[in-house]
């Protein structure tokens, strides 16, 4: 199970920028095609409407927060400040944009009594939301703690091991 982590982190911090942006939109747009059949028996042409203006609000906000999240953890667009201060700056900022504008937006909709709202809007933003989360943790957390491409974790914040006793 290790090494298909270690293989997994490896995979993930060769991906350039752009490679995982069509991922996570991939992903995405899987769900819309799984969502949509559901969306159009429950509220019909309305229902696809809300769907899909919730899979775009959610696909932007957290492309934008991948992005963020992504740019500020490579240390050569972080010149001149502490990398693991990029890192902690970077998760925070993409978190904020990937969570604050899906949310005000679906409480403006449900409290807005409009068709979208009627339609579920905020329920498929929930849905999206969450869809987007967990792509975009599997596309930016693994990579995190690696120091470079191959996936290898540093020995700087590793404590020794502790001798051992077969000999006493």
């Amino acid at each position: 199970m290790i090494g298909l982590i270690g293989r997994w982190n490896a995979k993930i911090a060769s991906l350039s920028a752009t490679t995982r942006s069509s991922l996570l939109l991939a992903a995405i747009l899987v769900a819309m095609l799984a969502a949509a059949p559901v969306a159009y028996f429950r509220d019909g042409l309305i229902g696809l409407a809300a769907m899909t203006f919730a899979a775009a609000i959610c696909g932007s906000c957290s492309l934008a927060a991948l992005l963020l999240a992504v740019g500020r953890r490579n240390p050569e667009t972080v010149t001149g400040t502490n990398v693991t201060g990029a890192n902690i700056s970077g998760a925070l900022a993409g978190s904020l944009v990937g969570m604050l504008p899906p949310l005000a937006i679906g409480v403006i909709l449900q409290q807005s009594e409009t068709a979208l709202g009627r339609a579920g809007a905020f329920g498929w933003i929930v849905v999206f939301y969450l869809t987007s989360l967990i792509v975009k943790t599997l596309l930016v957390a693994p990579a995190e703690g690696t120091s470079n491409a191959s996936g290898r974790r540093s020995n700087a914040n590793r404590t020794p091991a502790a001798p051992s006793q077969a000999g006493a």
